[in-house]
């Protein structure tokens, strides 16, 4: 079983599918990490450092049978679409994509907004840290796929 895991930096879990002897390619934002520093960090695993929001994936077509992206797509500028056709075209007919994300309208978020409080991070961290571009609720999710 070929994984393609997108954003991977430093996690652990590229790291523990191939300790379960999976065979792994772990795509990083290339503004973040140079690829000298993951494949030193993720030795036996696939590794590309690149733009995957707008540069074109080094992986064969119909290749891939799992493709995850945990916790990445709030950090993903828009448009997603040209993310999403390459995960189309790498994952195999039949293929699973497992996406996770913060929810939008969690119940954290709503007591701010009966408080009064805002439910995004200061304007300042999106200069310094770019935490996050966007969050999402189930339905926009769904309209992204069905767009792409």
């Amino acid at each position: 079983t070929v994984v393609l895991d997108l954003g991977t930096g430093g996690g652990m879990f590229p790291y523990l599918l191939h300790k379960l002897n999976f065979s792994v390619i772990s795509i990083d934002y290339g503004g973040i990490s140079s690829q000298i520093e993951l494949e030193r960090l993720h030795q036996g695993i696939i590794v590309y450092s690149l733009f995957f929001e707008r540069e074109k994936w080094p992986i064969d077509d119909n290749s891939i049978d799992i493709c995850t992206a945990l916790d990445v797509i709030e950090h993903v500028h828009s448009p997603l679409k040209f993310m999403f056709s390459e995960i189309y075209r790498v994952l195999k007919p039949g293929g699973i994509l497992v996406i996770t994300t913060p929810n939008q309208a969690n119940l954290r978020k709503r007591l701010y907004l009966l408080t009064g409080k805002s439910i995004y991070n200061p304007l300042r961290d999106y200069y310094e840290m770019n935490p996050f571009c966007r969050t999402y609720k189930r339905i926009h999710m769904f309209r992204t796929f069905t767009d792409c």
